[in-house]
């Protein structure tokens, strides 16, 4: 089966060739099956990367939108999002069990998935988009919501489009358990949330709000190597 950079290339190529014979992406490309490796990031070669750091004032919780300069975007949770951080393990004492956050000394953290369950809103499950004009997308502003990440230890946060655009695609293998596993290993790639396409001929106000073809690097969306040094200083220090 196609692997990520397969299918979004088919994307591309899509909205590159209207006058091809129409038919759903859906029906082509309904399971990826990679094999467990680590590829090269899918959007390197067709998406620029930019990021939302605390994405409306939730500290922690990080999301990037890959942007084709043709209007498809793929938006997701980074790696540092703090829906995927580890579980705090629990020890047994004489006080009874307590938590113990991950990397303490005496007791690692809980090496299970961290996710119990991915929850789309339910207007964006039940939307059926169909053809290669993608009829059925469901528009979106920057703060919609699109899914809510649930957590083993009860904790639920919240994901947004992060930017306007029309939804035609939502990521269907975060679906159970192993769309929870799939979420927490690969979230910058085949475990993204969903695709739109930013529509330059909506209204002059939705535009304003989606600063990609115009000025990239606003305020609301910062460059890789922002996201990176936020990274690195995100990361337990290993000393």
């Amino acid at each position: 089966m196609a692997g990520m950079a397969e299918y979004l290339d088919s994307l591309i190529k899509g909205e590159q060739k209207a006058s091809e014979e129409d038919s759903t992406v859906e029906e082509k490309y309904r399971v990826f099956d990679l094999p467990y490796q680590e590829p090269p990031p899918f959007h390197a070669k067709y998406y620029e990367p930019f990021y939302i750091l605390d994405i409306w004032g939730n500290v922690g919780c990080d999301q990037y939108v890959y942007y084709n300069p043709n209007t498809l975007c793929v938006f997701g949770i980074c790696a540092t999002h703090a829906a995927l951080r580890p579980l705090e393990a629990t020890v047994d004492g004489e006080q009874g069990s307590r938590a113990v956050p991950a990397g303490d000394s005496g007791a690692g953290g809980d090496e299970r998935c961290p996710i119990s369950k991915v929850e789309f809103v339910e207007e964006i499950q039940n939307m059926s988009v169909s053809g290669k004009r993608k009829r059925g997308g469901i528009w979106l502003k920057k703060k919609t919501i699109a899914c809510r990440i649930h957590r083993r230890d009860g904790e639920i946060h919240t994901v947004f489009a992060g930017i306007p655009g029309t939804l035609f695609e939502i990521n269907s293998r975060l679906a159970g358990e192993i769309g929870a596993e799939l979420l927490w290993r690969r979230p910058e790639a085949e475990g993204y949330i969903g695709i739109l396409k930013v529509n330059l001929a909506s209204s002059k106000k939705e535009t304003a709000e989606c600063p990609l073809p115009i000025q990239p690097y606003s305020a609301h969306l910062v460059p890789v190597e922002t996201y990176e040094a936020h990274k690195l200083k995100r990361m337990p220090s290993s000393g």
